[in-house]
This record gives C-alpha cells, sequence and structure tokens, in this order.
C-alpha cells in the first residue's frame, strides 16, 4: 500500500528536519572545540526565567558537558539516517523520528543546565521521552508493561534526586551548578551531606541501572533498535553516569562516595556479565554487557584517583561508539532475518559482507583488541587498578572475569551468526530454518551499514589520539578533577611489555576459553536461574502488587460510593479548621457571634433582602421536597438568585457566567435523571447521623457567614487591585481586567483549571460511550430474546 502524499510529506519534512537540525549542532559544536580546549566556558542561553525565586534558564557548555553533547549529536545523527532504512512504516517512522528529536533536545539540556532545578527538568524530560520510545509499540502488552517498568523504577529514584538537590541548594545558598563545584566543601555540613549524597546517588543509580535497579534496563530492548542503540548504549543510561561525574568534586571527599559507588559498580558489572553469557537474544547480550560498562564506570569513578578518571572518560568514548554500532548492526540481522535468536543464525557473512565487515570492527574495540580505543581503555582501566591503593587490588581480578565475559559476547555476536554453521541448530526442535525459507535482501539500503560502519570506524580514533587526547578529553578531564595534574601527552598504544598489558592478554585468552564452551556455560547458567527463588525483578513485582494491594484496600475503606458521607467529611474539615482559627484568633472576641445579630446592615435594599428571602426559600424546598425534578428547580433556583446579587452589586460578568454554567448544569442534571432509576435506595442511617446531617451544614453556614463579615470589617488593602488597574494595559495588553488576570497574571492557575475541565470531560464522555454501548447490547439483546 503506498503512503498517500501527505504521509510522504510528512516523511519527508520530518527526515530533512531531524537530521539538518543535529548536523548544524554538530557543526557548531566543532567550532567551539579551540576555545574550550583552552579552559574556557561558552554560556549558550542566558534568561531570568523567575528572578525572584533564583530560577535562571542558563545553559553552559565546558569541556565535560562539550564531550557529552558530541556524543549525543554525533550518534543521535547517525541513528536518524539509520532509522529512515530501518523503518519501513512511514507513520511508525515519522513518530520515531520526533520521540528520538525530543530525546536528543531533552539530553542536551541536561548536559548544558547550569541550575540544579533546571537540570532536574530536563532529567525528567529523558525519562518521559524514553518512557515513549521504550513503550513505541504500544500495541503489545510487553511493550506497555517495559515502558512502565522503566519510568516507575527511575521516577522513583528522581523523586529522592530532587529532594537532594533541593536540599544541596539551600544548605550552599546556590543552585549553580559552577559556583557549587568551586565553592562547595563537604566537610562542612556533617550528617546532612550524607543525606544529600544518598539522595543524589539514588537518582544516579536508578537512571544508570546500577544494582539492584538494572533489572530495567534489559527489558527495555523490546524498543525498535534505533531506541535501543541510542538512549540504552550511548545516551540515557550515561545521564546517571554523567551525573556522578559532575559531581565527584563535590562529593569524593566523602567517606560514603568510594563505598558506595564500589559496591554498585561491581555488583552490577560481575551480576551483567553472568547474565550476558547466558542470553540466547542478541539485543539481550549487548544489552547486558552495557551494565557491565556501566558498573565499570561507576567503580572508576568511586576510587578518587586521577588514573581512574582518565581511564573512565576513554572508556566512556570507546563504548559510546562500539555499542551503538553493535546494536545497529543486530537491526540489521533482525531486519533481514526477522529473529535475534543467536542458535537460528548462521553464514550470513554471504548476504551481508558490509554488514559484517561494521560487527567485526565493532567486536574488535569492545574485545580490546589493538589498535582500537576499546583496547587503550581495557589498559588504561587496568593501569589505575594495578597502581591504586593495595586494598584494591581485588578489583583487579574481578574486572578480569568481566571483560572476559564481554570478549566472549563480542564473539558471540560478530563471529557466531556470520561465520560458524551452527551444529546446535539440529538440537533445537522449534528453530525454524531461517536461512532457506525467508528471503535475504542484498545490501541496498545503505544507511543501515553505512551508519554503523562509521562508528565502527570511530573505534579507531586511537590513531589521531593526540588531537582527539588535546582538543575533548583533556578538557573533559580538567572540568571533572580541576586541580589534579593531568599529563597533556596523549596515551600510547605500545609502552612496552606491562602488567595492564599481560592482564590485557589474560583478557583475551580467558574470552577465548570462554567462547570455546558458551554453549555448555550458557546451560549450566539456565539451570542455577532456574534454582534462584529471588530476583530484583521480583522484588519490584512484589512491591508494585503490594502498593496496588494497599491502596484498593485503603480506597474500600474511605470511599463507599456514599455522596453524602464525602460531602459530610470535607465539610466537617473544613469548618473545624474555620472555628479553630477564629477561637486562637488573637483579636477574637467570645461575644462575636452575638454582633451578627445587632450589626447596622444600612447597604441592604429591598432588592438585596428579597433575593436573600427567596434563596432562603429555595434552599428550603430542597431540603423538604420529595421529587427529584422538583429539587433540581430548586436548586437551579439557588443558583440564578445569586447570579442576581452578583448583578445588583456591579458585576454583570460573573453574574453572566453563573446564569450560564446554572442553566448547563440543571440541563444536564434533566437529562442524566432520566436514566437513573426511579428508586434511590438509602442506607439506613441512625438518629445520631441524621443529626450530624443536619448539624454539620448549619455549622459550616455560620463559620462562612462569620468570614465572609469579619472580612468585610477589616481594612480592605488596595494596593493588588492597584497593581493589576496600573499594569493590566501595559503588561497584559488588555483593557477587561478580569480577562487580563485570568489569562496573563494567573495563567498557569487558568491552564490547571481548564485542565482539569477537559479531564473530567473526557472522564465523563468515557463512560457515556460506555454506558450507550451496554444500552444498545442490552435492547439488542431483548430484541432478539423477543
Amino acid at each position: 500500500m503506498r503512503p498517500s502524499p501527505y504521509s510522504s510529506f510528512c516523511s519527508w519534512f520530518t527526515s530533512l528536519i531531524v537530521t539538518l537540525v543535529p548536523a548544524g549542532l554538530l557543526y557548531y559544536l566543532s567550532n567551539l572545540i579551540p576555545e574550550i580546549a583552552e579552559g574556557a566556558s561558552v554560556e549558550l542561553l542566558y534568561i531570568a526565567w523567575v528572578p525572584w525565586a533564583g530560577l535562571d534558564f542558563r545553559l553552559v557548555l565546558d569541556g565535560f558537558s562539550l564531550l557529552f553533547s558530541l556524543l549525543i549529536v554525533g550518534i543521535g545523527l547517525c541513528i536518524q539516517l539509520y532509522s529512515i532504512a530501518y523503518m519501513q512504516d512511514v507513520v511508525k517512522r515519522v513518530r520515531l523520528q520526533w520521540l528520538l528529536f525530543i530525546f536528543m533536545g531533552a539530553m542536551l539540556g541536561l548536559v548544558w543546565a547550569d541550575h540544579l532545578m533546571l537540570m532536574f527538568i530536563f532529567w525528567e524530560l529523558t525519562s518521559l521521552s524514553s518512557y515513549l520510545l521504550i513503550g513505541f509499540n504500544h500495541q503489545q502488552l510487553q511493550g506497555r508493561e517495559n515502558a512502565q517498568q522503566a519510568l516507575l523504577v527511575t521516577a522513583a529514584g528522581a523523586l529522592f534526586m530532587l529532594a537532594g538537590l533541593i536540599l544541596l541548594g539551600e544548605s550552599t545558598g546556590t543552585y549553580s551548578l559552577q559556583q557549587l563545584i568551586s565553592t562547595y566543601s563537604i566537610q562542612e555540613h556533617g550528617l546532612l551531606s550524607s543525606v544529600i549524597l544518598l539522595c543524589i546517588l539514588a537518582g544516579c543509580f536508578t537512571k544508570s541501572a546500577q544494582f539492584p535497579m538494572h533489572f530495567w534496563l534489559p527489558n527495555a530492548m523490546h524498543a525498535p533498535t534505533p531506541v535501543s542503540a541510542y538512549l540504552h548504549s550511548a545516551t540515557m543510561v550515561k545521564a546517571g553516569i554523567f551525573l556522578l561525574a559532575r559531581f565527584w568534586p563535590i562529593f569524593s571527599d566523602h567517606f560514603l562516595w568510594s563505598p558506595l559507588l564500589i559496591t554498585a559498580g561491581v555488583m552490577t558489572m560481575l551480576t551483567s556479565a553472568v547474565f550476558a553469557l547466558r542470553q540466547h537474544d542478541l539485543k539481550l547480550k549487548l544489552a547486558f554487557t552495557t551494565l557491565t560498562i556501566l558498573g565499570q564506570c561507576t567503580v572508576l569513578l568511586g576510587m578518587n584517583t586521577e588514573a581512574a578518571l582518565h581511564a573512565f572518560m576513554v572508556l566512556l568514548v570507546a563504548h559510546a561508539l562500539y555499542k551503538a554500532s553493535m546494536f545497529m548492526v543486530v537491526g540489521v540481522i533482525d531486519h533481514h532475518t526477522g529473529t535475534r535468536h543467536i542458535y537460528e543464525l548462521e553464514q550470513l557473512m554471504r548476504w551481508l559482507p558490509l554488514t559484517t565487515l561494521t560487527v567485526a570492527l565493532a567486536a574488535f574495540s569492545k574485545a580490546g583488541v589493538p589498535p582500537f580505543l576499546g583496547f587503550l581503555g581495557k589498559e588504561m582501566v587496568y593501569a589505575s587498578l594495578w597502581d591504586a591503593n593495595i586494598s584494591r587490588l581485588w578489583l583487579l581480578p574481578l574486572f578480569i572475569l568481566a571483560n572476559a565475559a564481554m570478549v566472549t559476547v563480542a564473539l558471540l555476536v560478530a563471529f557466531h551468526p556470520f561465520y560458524r554453521k551452527n551444529q546446535y541448530k539440529k538440537q533445537q526442535d522449534a528453530v525454524p530454518d531461517i536461512i532457506s525459507h525467508r528471503r535475504l535482501y542484498t545490501e541496498r539500503q545503505i544507511l543501515l551499514w553505512l551508519m554503523p560502519l562509521l562508528l565502527a570506524v570511530g573505534g579507531l580514533i586511537t590513531l589521531i589520539l593526540p588531537s582527539i587526547w588535546q582538543f575533548i578529553l583533556l578538557p573533559a578531564i580538567q572540568v571533572i578533577s580541576p586541580h589534579s595534574a593531568v599529563p597533556q601527552q596523549a596515551p600510547v598504544l605500545w609502552h612496552g611489555i606491562t602488567w595492564p598489558l599481560i592482564f590485557s592478554v589474560l583478557t583475551l585468552s580467558l574470552g577465548l576459553l570462554l567462547y570455546c564452551g558458551h554453549h555448555h556455560i550458557r546451560q549450566f547458567l539456565q539451570k542455577v536461574e532456574q534454582k534462584l527463588w529471588f530476583r530484583c525483578e521480583t522484588a519490584y513485582f512484589v512491591l508494585l502488587r503490594g502498593s496496588m494491594a494497599w491502596s484498593n484496600w485503603f480506597t474500600e475503606r474511605i470511599q463507599r460510593g456514599l455522596l453524602v458521607r464525602y460531602v459530610s467529611i470535607v465539610f466537617s474539615f473544613l469548618t473545624s479548621l474555620l472555628v479553630y482559627a477564629f477561637w486562637t484568633a488573637d483579636d477574637f472576641n467570645k461575644n462575636a457571634l452575638l454582633s451578627l445579630f445587632t450589626m447596622q446592615y444600612t447597604a441592604m435594599t429591598f432588592y438585596g433582602v428579597a433575593i436573600i428571602l427567596m434563596t432562603m426559600l429555595a434552599t428550603l424546598a430542597v431540603v423538604l421536597l420529595k421529587s427529584r425534578l422538583a429539587v433540581i428547580c430548586a436548586l437551579g433556583a439557588i443558583g440564578f438568585n445569586i447570579a442576581l446579587l452578583y448583578l445588583l452589586y456591579s458585576a454583570p460578568d460573573v453574574a453572566m457566567t453563573q446564569f450560564l454554567v446554572e442553566t448547563l448544569v440543571v440541563v444536564i442534571i434533566v437529562v442524566v435523571m432520566r436514566y437513573l432509576p426511579p428508586d434511590i435506595v438509602v442506607p439506613p442511617y441512625s438518629r445520631l447521623l441524621h443529626g450530624l446531617q443536619m448539624i454539620i451544614p448549619l455549622i459550616s453556614g455560620l463559620a462562612v457567614a462569620f468570614l465572609a463579615l469579619k472580612l468585610s470589617s477589616m481594612p480592605l488593602s488596595m494596593h493588588i487591585s492597584d497593581y493589576f488597574a496600573e499594569n493590566s494595559v501595559s503588561l497584559g495588553h488588555g483593557k477587561n481586567i478580569v480577562n487580563v488576570i485570568l489569562v496573563n497574571f494567573r495563567a498557569l492557575d487558568t491552564m490547571g483549571e481548564v485542565t482539569v475541565v477537559m479531564l473530567a470531560g473526557l472522564a465523563a464522555l468515557t463512560l457515556i460511550r460506555r454506558f450507550g454501548q451496554s444500552t444498545a447490547n442490552v435492547r439488542r439483546v431483548r430484541k432478539r430474546r423477543s
């Protein structure tokens, strides 16, 4: 089916915007590299957002944010071009590209924001946009559940982070990140600094999927491949790592920093390495190795050494390049064969030679083979561990084991599906012969193999590493650790036979050994997993179901479906507050209630008294009448009498609004009454409850009347009304002060009220449609029976 001209135009326009904007931004950022390499910070945008509250919309670009910006924009541009060829459905592709574009903007705002609250706003925007991307295939239940899981886990951590950021800003007197890095001292705040650190780490750990919140990331692989390649390899999961590095100058001296980061990082690194060997889905294998690298980055930040920071920076860049490329290659495999099962694929090199070259280059960097950047990053990691304090040497064998698992996964992804004839396929009874039953297209779609190839070749930037080190990596390290002695010379690939080189060779050898027996290892891990009775994801589901069960139980106890009870509770609470406020007021006279009967009502007119008497009679009619239609008419009379009072005291616009609303309410209630049963069963009440239902309205009315008289007797302050009168035309550009107040001065309140009305209308529309469908079904059944 050919797309319509409108769909074709939307597709063309979307592809043009989402590719030209990142390309232009990449060109702009590249021009700022020489200036930032000299240690300068560039202010991209400054708006005095809410000056009286100290909220400034300030975006600043320094060395570290420049590095992340280049990764976000560069990889994002490749992903957008890749998605053009990957998504065949035009409508879905347009939606996917716009969501990726929004996510890119949120990530850039996060790394550029200088104000803590502005940074948190962009932090939440990344969560919301990733929720939409993970649940992109919303027709599938699994996609919706995985998106909900990612949102709940990251949002729970974000609440803790918000508390930590507020405490940090209030305790230091500034919300500027630049000022905090340069002036904040962790030793000055004692216990409060520990609370702030724990809150911020909770947000960072959930976003970067650290143990025990690591389970949401592999489940997010249900999203389309461009989403997995962008969000969960190079950008979103790195947001937590970005903030950990940002706050390193502030919290690295705290006694909890190193133990918490090293413990969480090691647990994440080891568990994810084991789970990566157990998987048969190519995307899940890559997802768990992403967790392995995230755990290693967390450990390196927790070591608090200069060598660890250098290794962290190189490892961050290397992982972003090869992991995005490998995810896109897996997407190509899925696109051509319809499966990602490693035991259903064999000898794809015949049909996908360029894709085979691409995945080989990316796998070399992932496995740590020279001269790729992944090898240099692994050597720097081993060097930082070997040169660290002797108490940290226990980390070295754990890193070797985790990296050996990475080598095994790299071989399984790059070698097994493309070169080897699968000897285990005969043992899989339910596995179809994908190669013989599905026609493999040749690599005619250039963007499908060119974009991952560019990123895979990017792993060879070690050939031009001196320039990259001097202009990009070195300024980023100096931002994180401004007082450290950073070597000006770039790391080299060969500096003799050293212990880090021996550890790298040992890692490759152990990885090859694990690859030779990977099938047996996977079977063993499956048996072990079946015997495990508890997993972190199980705790999440138990907590989720428990909270739902508790909320249902609590709702059943306080919401019995009786409107009378709800209204009684609301007005009882309101009346209690008013009575307490009057009784505890300093100028309250115990005989003040008697003044209600002795006041001089000189301002009252004959018409006002007549309207009040009619209102009282209508209220009495509401209580005494038995007919529902008569009660509705009496309620409408009360509303119309109030509108007459507004009209009498020179408020025609308010009176007109009251007339319209009251008329609409009466009409709607009359229409609804047609569908209600003729007799409403009222539960029996005791005499005490009947007495309370009579007393509560009387006391509430007296309290509100006394409040109104009290307020009218106080001197009227005119500074607010004078302000609106003076600025209505100059600031609001309107002569109707009421309209200007609603639309301009309290626009957020008005927008909230309109939103509530719209949501209520949507709920009512849903109920009406369901009722109409059920009524139609009943009528249909009755006709069949008759």
